[in-house]
């Protein structure tokens, strides 16, 4: 719970410190293993515990945990912070769990002032109050945000390099996006938008999703003259994107499909809590491009269906190429 922000974790090794009772740590996100945030945390006599965070987006985390809290996990609720007579801070808290709640705050000014300032800091939310003694923040939050100073930089090691779209036409990206669409009778698939894209590392590509399918997929195309790596280089940073997020058994293989193009197909199969995952990513160098066709099924293959889901991805994407080389 120390990570503050539930979607990230990992502590950052080595990057520990203490300010009086406040103990501090780095985290990275667990998908990217860039520098996620700087937290410190205190506990109180009242049994909670007291958290505060600097993100890598300038914005302040604020969580609370106790064991009276009584919260359903995932609900939403409007809160107010207010800190001695200073002006009070709004902001949506958000529960994990029963006990935990945490909320985000944009004003990194006000609110680090406030914080660092302050004697007292009130919490309202849910009907109930809250009030926490802020000895010794100062020096705390001012460790913080020296903290995530240091680590802005910090991508982890064991985290391979996202693949990387270029600048080309959106169009034609989104014209095959479409196809594969179109080609699997997918009646309610929607595309990703600019945001999401940002927020799964995939900003340049067209993705879609099919909620009532459990099928999604989408299209990259990177241009050939910057591209410095064979087909067969780029199998492991296709693999490990693909299993990312995956908490259970991975399986991994990747093989070398015959046609008129040169082509490789990355299967990676995840397992987790009974449910599994199986996504393919078949990249092709075709014309001027290297194109990336990519469909996830969020379901095991029934028994008796007749036909593969490999071939289905590698099919697809032949036709995509084809569709590529018509338009280069």
């Amino acid at each position: 719970m120390l990570a503050v922000a539930p979607a990230h974790g990992g502590n950052i090794p080595g990057s520990a410190f203490e300010s009086g009772n406040w103990q501090g740590v780095a985290y990275a996100h667990d998908v990217t293993g860039e520098f996620s945030h700087c937290a410190i945390s205190a506990p109180y006599r009242s049994g909670d515990t007291l958290f505060f965070g600097v993100t890598r987006d300038a914005t302040v985390t604020v969580a609370i945990m106790g064991p009276a809290l009584g919260l359903q996990d995932g609900e939403a609720f409007p809160v107010i912070l207010q800190v001695d007579r200073r002006r009070p801070l709004q902001a949506i808290a958000t529960a994990v769990g029963e006990d935990f709640a945490w909320l985000e705050i944009e004003e990194f000014s006000a609110a680090m002032d406030a914080f660092r300032r302050g004697f007292v800091l009130t919490i309202f939310g849910q009907g109930r109050e809250g009030q926490y003694n802020l000895d010794g923040t100062f020096r705390a939050l001012e460790a913080t945000r020296q903290c995530a100073m240091r680590y802005l930089d910090y991508r982890s090691p064991h985290h391979a390099e996202p693949p990387q779209t270029s600048q080309i036409d959106p169009a034609l990206t989104y014209q095959i996006a479409t196809s594969m669409i179109t080609e699997l009778g997918l009646s309610d698939a929607r595309y990703l938008t600019q945001t999401e894209l940002h927020e799964i590392e995939l900003a340049g590509s067209a993705y879609w999703v099919s909620e009532a399918t459990g099928v999604e997929g989408g299209a990259m195309l990177f241009d050939l003259s910057t591209e410095t790596r064979s087909i067969r280089e780029t199998d492991a940073t296709v693999s490990e994107y693909l299993s990312r997020g995956c908490l259970g058994d991975v399986a991994t293989m990747a093989k070398s499909l015959e046609g008129e193009f040169p082509a490789r197909q990355v299967r990676v199969l995840c397992v987790q809590d009974g449910s599994t995952r199986e996504s393919y990513a078949t990249t092709t160098d075709v014309g001027s491009f290297r194109l990336i066709s990519v469909l996830r099924f969020d379901s095991a293959q029934a028994a008796g269906e007749d036909t593969s889901r490999g071939q289905v991805s590698a099919d697809m994407a032949l036709k995509n190429a084809n569709f590529v080389l018509d338009n280069d």
